[in-house]
């Protein structure tokens, strides 16, 4: 199934359970509150990266990210999330470089350790079944990915992606 088919998928699937949602009488204050709270806009994004440019190491990690992170939660959250890890340098060089990255922590939060701090935040949850080895792999896919994908010369289509997300959710979520 290609990424946009999926796409339209998750999209309909989500605002059958939000027309769901609403037509209960019963969904009070409280239950619009953790609807709103539990949905994110990284949700309505695509499931899937063409890594097949990407070197072997990366290709083998992302099988692994995959497989290991559908397991609690759509892959679609980390996949477009705004995240972007630099070092120190790296965002020395990125500020005179690619600046846009630095303007909207709503399209890119740039931080020394954010995925470092997603990762084990993720292999620490109750049921979590990832290795300290898979857990470095799953991060450095995500590193190198997130630098690939979101800066640089992809750093515009990135920012365009993101922001029709964000919109997405705000559209669906306007009036919880």
């Amino acid at each position: 199934m290609n990424a946009h088919k999926t796409l339209w998928i998750v999209l309909a699937m989500s605002m059958l359970g939000l027309m769901f949602f609403l037509s209960k009488p019963w969904a009070d204050d409280k239950m619009e509150k953790a609807f709103r709270d539990s949905v994110i806009p990284n949700d309505f994004g695509p499931t899937t990266i063409n890594v097949s440019h990407y070197p072997k190491k990366m290709q083998a990690y992302y099988k692994l990210f995959i497989t290991r992170c559908s397991k609690c939660h759509t892959v679609a959250r980390p996949i477009n999330a705004q995240f972007l890890e630099l070092t120190q340098k790296g965002e020395i060089i990125a500020k005179k470089e690619d600046p846009e990255i630095f303007k909207d922590t709503d399209v890119w939060k740039v931080s020394p350790t954010i995925w470092d701090h997603y990762v084990h935040k993720m292999m620490s949850k109750h049921g979590a079944v990832i290795s300290k080895k898979e857990g470095r792999e799953i991060y450095e896919f995500l590193v190198y990915d997130s630098k690939k994908r979101k800066t640089g010369m992809n750093s515009k289509e990135w920012e365009q992606e993101r922001k029709r997300l964000l919109k997405n959710l705000k559209e669906i979520t306007n009036g919880l």
